[in-house]
């Protein structure tokens, strides 16, 4: 079984509360059903990738301006600039797409496949103290959003 999760369930990420919460419920329910399911053969990979070109970029502008409607114009306007400019950068989802194919023909697969240059250092941050992992992360986030007003 092949469930494609985020890496917004690594982490709970700042304007994301939502999308994050939804991405942590798919990964303790599949990580709990491999579990149960490893008895009978069955493999359960949670597919966890970072940034990709994979939905309509106004779409998800039109989202981010819904939800923060309440805020902060200034603030608004640099989170929607930095999400935008995160995701002309970010990488194509075909080669995602091909490992994905290959991944599916496996007899066995590992519980998590981490893709993505962004939710590799997610998962590296992780590795820190959590009060080291909560400092780095929320300065990366203060920085990112200076940089991108």
């Amino acid at each position: 079984i092949l469930v494609i999760s985020s890496a917004a369930g690594l982490t709970g990420l700042p304007y994301y509360a939502a999308y994050s919460a939804s991405k942590y419920a798919l990964e303790g329910y599949f990580e709990a059903l491999s579990y149960e399911l490893r008895p009978d053969g069955i493999s359960v990979c949670l597919v966890e990738p970072g940034t990709f070109r994979t939905w309509p970029e106004l779409g998800e502008m039109r989202m981010g301006e819904k939800v923060l409607s309440g805020r902060n114009k200034a603030l608004n306007q640099r989170l929607i600039a930095n999400i935008k400019t995160q995701y002309k950068a970010s990488p194509d989802p075909a080669p995602v797409a091909r490992f994905l194919v290959k991944l599916a023909e496996r007899r066995r697969v590992p519980m998590r496949v981490v893709i993505g240059r962004d939710a590799w250092g997610l998962r590296l941050l992780q590795l820190l103290p959590s009060f080291l992992y909560h400092h780095a992360f929320y300065w990366g986030f203060k920085r990112s959003m200076l940089r991108a007003g």
